[in-house]
C-alpha cells in the first residue's frame, strides 16, 4: 500500500473530522509522487509492481 493511501486509511480508521481530510488532500496530493519517489529510492517500501502482457 502506497503512503497516500495508508494516510488516507489512518485518518479514516481514527474518525478523523472531513476537515483534516480535506486539508491533508489539499496539502499533500501536489507532492505526493516526489515523497513516493523517495521512499522507492531508499528502498523503504516493500512491494513490487509487474506489469505482464500475454500476447
Amino acid at each position: 500500500m502506497d503512503w497516500y493511501r495508508f494516510t488516507l486509511m489512518s485518518l479514516t480508521n481514527k474518525k478523523a473530522s472531513v476537515r483534516i481530510q480535506e486539508f491533508f488532500n489539499e496539502k499533500y496530493l501536489d507532492i505526493i509522487d516526489d515523497l513516493q519517489l523517495i521512499f522507492d529510492k531508499s528502498e523503504f517500501s516493500s512491494e513490487i509492481h509487474l506489469v505482464l502482457k500475454n500476447n
